[in-house]
């Protein structure tokens, strides 16, 4: 069989041979219905493989979420029995222990900063941030009609398979 490429050329020549009015209508329509079937051929092959690669992407990525889940569930299981064995240190007054084979202390963290209201911070505090353009009104007001220079709507091709 033929590759996509060899079939691509094969269909420009016969687009070609359309225009050449010594060739018979005749010997185009077989070479055509002959590379036809082969180019139609190739795309259910790549149709196929493109189906099958997509069904495993998709099943990757089902499998990474339930891993993180999993994981995420973990964390959380280990966060709680921390808690409880820094409650159970703090309750009997015990700010290290030291067992066979770990040792456990409560310890100060670095200081933080607890904010309920940034109604009375000083303006200085702020971070000044770069404006962001947001394309989809820009979009909305150049189709309605705004003309910005080195503004223009494009539209692309994608495949699509069904």
């Amino acid at each position: 069989m033929s590759t996509l490429y060899e079939l691509t050329n094969d269909m420009k020549a016969i687009l070609e041979m359309m225009n050449d009015p010594d060739i018979s209508e005749e010997a185009i329509i077989n070479t055509l219905d002959f590379v036809d079937g082969e180019f139609k051929d190739k795309f259910d092959g790549y149709g196929k493989v493109i189906r099958t690669i997509e069904g495993l992407a998709e099943m990757e990525a089902k499998e990474a979420e339930r891993l993180s889940n999993r994981s995420k569930s973990k964390i959380a299981k280990v966060k709680a029995m921390k808690v409880r064995l820094q409650e159970a240190m703090i309750e009997t007054d015990q700010r290290k222990i030291e067992t066979a084979l770990f040792t456990f202390a409560v310890q100060r963290n670095a200081p933080s900063l607890a904010i309920e209201s940034e109604e009375h911070i000083p303006h200085e505090y702020f971070a000044v941030q770069e404006p962001k353009l947001d394309k989809r009104e820009l979009m909305s007001a150049v189709k309605n009609g705004l003309e910005v220079k080195g503004v223009s709507i494009v539209q692309g091709e994608s495949l699509r398979i069904r």
